[in-house]
């Protein structure tokens, strides 16, 4: 999701400078609003993101999203694992997103509540306010699939309807009910795929939230420090954009169920498991 971040910014930059060519008198503050907006928007998110050992992660997302995209074929519900991705992300969920069966699409919303997990530590954390703050930006990566659903490429959209350039190209091809190929492709090399940027992706909760073996096996290698691609480890703890965020109330597309949450009857999980990141305190260091 790399891209996303370096789409919103150029997005945020020609909007800024081309206003202020044209008409500076009402753009400098508008920008300077935007700004703030923006600074708002991602102080509100950390407050109401959420802290959670990868497992439990899994399930949260699978719990909040569950049922919220009936039509969507099966080999695409429940929850994923990005086995082989070594950015600092781990969990996606295609459920509640839009989807459109007569052009067999769906749309994932980037930063949105309780549809994607990244890495704790320093640079996750930077991750996941760049990928945040394409939200309010109306950032949604489109999935056309073909009338099979085994291939599909994957497009990024700023505000509902701007293409954005990307350098890359990325597909996703099925390689069986539960794994699927991400294939990234530089423009430099369109004809060969970047071995290190693409990855699998793993189901570990299927659509009817059966538990499956690449959950343990994903587990096992946080817990054992198992560098991906020999230089990323994955930590336990991952974070998550709540649904109680007000932030996500006032970014209004589209409407919040199709953003997997439901501001009026939230979600649940079992209090134990579950912590908001505003109530997490540092571990006592070790004697």
């Amino acid at each position: 999701m790399i891209p996303v971040l370096c789409a919103g910014i150029i997005l945020v930059d020609v909007i800024i400078v081309v206003g202020c060519h044209f008409a500076p008198h009402v753009a400098v503050p508008c920008s300077v609003l935007l700004v703030l907006y923006l600074a708002w928007f991602t102080h509100q998110s950390y407050g109401d993101a959420e802290v959670h050992d990868a497992d439990a992660a899994a399930r949260i997302l699978y719990e909040a999203q569950a049922g919220r995209t009936p039509e969507l074929p099966e080999k695409l519900k429940g929850v994923f694992w990005m086995s082989t991705n070594a950015a600092s992300e781990l969990l996606a969920t295609f459920e509640g997103s839009e989807f459109d069966p007569e052009s067999s699409t769906f749309k994932l919303r980037s930063g949105a509540p309780l549809n994607w997990s990244y890495s704790t530590g320093t640079v996750g954390w930077i991750y996941w306010a760049f990928l945040r703050l394409s939200y309010p930006l109306c950032s949604k990566l489109h999935f056309r699939f073909d009338p099979e659903y085994t291939s599909a490429d994957m497009p990024l959209y700023m505000c509902n309807c701007v293409r954005m350039p990307m350098g890359m190209t990325w597909t996703m091809e099925q390689i069986d009910e539960n794994n699927w190929d991400r294939n990234i492709y530089f423009c430099w090399s369109p004809d060969s795929k970047s071995k290190y940027a693409s990855y699998i992706l793993r189901r570990v909760i299927d659509g009817s939230g059966n538990e499956l073996p690449a959950l343990q096996e994903m587990m096992t290698g946080i817990e054992q420090r198992m560098k991906v691609k020999g230089c990323t480890e994955k930590p336990m703890q991952q974070i998550i954009n709540g649904c109680q965020a007000v932030a996500d109330a006032v970014v209004s597309c589209p409407a919040p169920m199709h953003n997997g949450c439901s501001f009026e009857s939230g979600y649940s999980w079992d209090t134990e498991v579950g912590r908001n990141i505003s109530t997490v305190k540092e571990e006592p260091a070790a004697e």
